[in-house]
């Protein structure tokens, strides 16, 4: 295991890793990464592919790989990937995002989160009628659809900002009103002028 033991771990060539990652550590290589084990609540970066023989579980775990990504499951973890991302068994409230394609075992189950791919996107079973929604996408390039949603929480700010003035200082068109009318103006400009498809 990388633990207390072994302490972070990182290596500039292949790496073999027979056990777990265990909380708050971190592993780097920048060669293929294996790992027999589970990574829990800690942080895995590779520079090439990937496999995670184990689960991916904690709000703190998070995958990064500038390859391909193959796992057996994830919990409530976050999978950013240049290349393809196959999923074997579930993927439950966790973001996923690949700059290729996803896929996802046929009798895979996906409950909540979101599953972002530049390419395209294969899955199981999504949801269930009591479970949270999730949030899945084909085609869409992943950073730009980041960019997209933070964008949208700045454009609801800066309204909710307006809002707020009005009703302290009344409706009367000043400098200050004029001013925070143009950021609105810009910022929707800027979502309806943003391509989420990738390569254009």
């Amino acid at each position: 295991d990388v633990d207390f033991t072994t302490g972070n771990i990182e290596s500039n060539g292949a790496l073999t890793i027979n056990g777990s990652i265990q909380p708050g550590f971190k592993v780097f290589s920048a060669g293929d990464l294996k790992i027999g084990g589970s990574v829990m609540s800690a942080s895995v970066t590779t520079e090439a592919n990937a496999v995670i023989k184990g689960g991916i579980t904690g709000k703190k775990s998070r995958i990064t790989s500038n390859g391909d990504l193959d796992i057996k499951f994830i919990e409530q973890g976050v999978i950013e990937a240049g290349g393809l991302v196959v999923i074997r068994s579930q993927a439950y409230f966790s973001r996923i995002r690949s700059r290729s394609d996803i896929r996802c075992h046929p009798l895979s189950k996906i409950m909540g989160g979101s599953l972002i791919a530049a390419g395209y996107l294969n899955v199981g079973t999504v949801g269930t009628p009591k479970s949270e929604p999730s949030l899945l996408g084909a085609g869409i390039d992943p950073e730009r659809l980041d960019l997209y949603e933070t964008t949208q929480q700045e454009l609801r700010t800066r309204q909710d900002e307006l809002i707020q003035w009005l009703q302290m200082h009344g409706s009367g068109r000043s400098k200050k009103v004029r001013t925070m009318e143009a950021a609105i103006d810009e910022t929707k400009l800027r979502l309806l002028t943003l391509n989420l498809i990738p390569g254009t």
